[in-house]
């Protein structure tokens, strides 16, 4: 044992060792003493060529010796393939129009490539038109989904198994599979497969059709292979794609350093929820739609720097149609019924004009959309008194009645329904966006430099 590794590990626990191993440590590295060198060899870079070992010894010694301690990004991402050393990243359009279907996609994209080396993502969902009147998802388009006998995650795609984004190292569990047909094909089919197959609803093909979309095995490709399940889909055709390419669950990832979460996540998160989102409507279903159906199961499916689910923050402002269907997106029954977003925490933008009409005791002019089973639109005569009216639950789904006046609603009444969810559920935050961007650096810079949201880490940190 060498000198710099012993000293290295009297100063760190077997609790610190293992987080190190599991979060941090590259199979390069081989124990904690080659991480740290890995990362003092990576600072030492910027020293001329001469001066870096004396540098490099420098900063391994204050990282063995407990003095400091660079951020999980550095320790994970310093001298890697991948290089990336930023926690903190905010996405949005910026070669498409961001309320488009190819921004969506574009924004997609840039989330699964940089949660993939361990940023965790921003984005605010202003720019999405509201939820059309006809988002509703009473039919739609189903997909088939092939998997090769031979694949080494067969069984799992045989019973809908894998394991749960908030449980990386856990037991598989089923899950539900709502918008594709399952076929396994091959001449490696056995008779247990066949009783599975059975068992569990899935079809078995001798050899695999023509026309079958092939799924790469790489981010971008199976990000894009998404976005072609969903044209597929608003075209009112039946994609058929192939996951026998993927590489099995537990797979070394070099680009991260981690291990793949496996074909079935993919298929669970990705393609699935994707699908979903085309048969809402795609990116005239609303911007909690897209949340809830492409932004946040990409960051349960692509584990952050390998390793860990994804972390995101959404944001929407106090003014935006559907701040209502935001507000509720994360109560317990909408997920459980409608799909989970725990990925994301959610804040709203309050403004300063919000505010101020809040101290007045004011309408505010929102126009929102009824959200079912939470809020339904009271409009109600004569003029706001200051006094906000008790309204009867809706019999049929116990929704709420939202006070409507000509001018708007009262101030207070959204305050109060934003405090009582902060209260019940912790979501959603605040965000004073208007004093953010008074003290931004770049508040010169013009509207494309405004702040409209923040990555989750600085959230809470704040």
């Amino acid at each position: 044992m060498t000198q710099s590794l012993t000293k290295t590990l009297q100063n760190f626990d077997d609790n610190a060792l293992h987080i190190a191993k599991r979060q941090y440590m590259q199979e390069s590295d081989g124990d904690i003493s080659g991480m740290f060198w890995r990362i003092a060899n990576w600072v030492a870079e910027a020293e001329e060529v001469q001066a870096r070992s004396h540098w490099a010894q420098k900063y391994f010694d204050l990282m063995a010796d407990k003095k400091f301690c660079p951020g999980g990004r550095v320790l994970a991402g310093a001298g890697t393939q991948h290089g990336n050393v930023l926690n903190c990243f905010v996405q949005g359009a910026t070669d498409h129009n961001p309320s488009s279907f190819e921004g969506v996609m574009e924004v997609a994209k840039k989330l699964a490539l940089v949660t993939k080396v361990g940023g965790g993502n921003g984005v605010n969902l202003d720019v999405y038109v509201a939820r059309a009147s006809d988002s509703r998802r009473d039919v739609g388009v189903r997909g088939w989904v092939y998997m090769s006998a031979s694949h080494a995650d067969v069984g799992d795609f045989l019973q809908g198994l894998m394991r749960l984004p908030t449980h990386p190292d856990g037991d598989k569990q089923a899950v539900s599979i709502r918008n594709w047909t399952r076929v396994i094909y091959g001449q490696q089919i056995n008779p247990e497969m066949i009783v599975q197959a059975r068992q569990n609803g899935v079809m078995i093909a001798r050899s695999l059709p023509e026309g079958v979309y092939a799924i790469p095995d790489d981010m971008g490709g199976i990000v894009d292979s998404a976005r072609w399940v969903c044209e597929q889909a608003l075209m009112g055709l039946e994609p058929r794609i192939d996951l026998s390419s993927l590489r099995p669950e537990g797979i070394p990832i070099k680009g991260s350093g981690g291990t793949s979460s496996g074909a079935v996540s993919f298929l669970v998160e990705l393609f699935d929820n994707f699908l979903e989102w085309a048969n809402l409507g795609a990116q005239n279903s609303g911007p909690i739609h897209t949340l809830r159906h492409v932004y946040a199961p990409i960051l349960r499916v692509v584990r952050q720097g390998g390793v860990r689910r994804g972390a995101g923050m959404a944001t929407i402002s106090i003014d935006h149609p559907d701040v209502l269907d935001f507000l509720t997106a994360k109560d317990l029954d909408r997920e459980a019924a409608e799909g989970d977003i725990s990925t994301f925490n959610i804040s709203i933008l309050v403004t300063t004009a919000f505010w101020d009409v809040l101290q007045a005791d004011g309408l505010w002019p929102l126009e929102p959309q009824e959200v079912i089973g939470k809020y339904y639109l009271d409009y109600l005569e004569g003029d706001y008194t200051g006094v906000v009216p008790v309204l009867l639950e809706r019999e049929f789904d116990k929704a709420k009645g939202v006070p409507v006046y000509s001018g708007g609603i009262p101030a207070k009444w959204i305050w109060n329904q934003i405090a009582t969810h902060a209260w019940s559920t912790g979501e959603p935050g605040l965000i004073f966006v208007d004093r953010i961007n008074e003290f931004s650096a770049i508040r010169n810079l013009g509207e494309k430099y405004q702040i409209k949201s923040t990555n989750p880490l600085k959230y809470q940190a704040a």
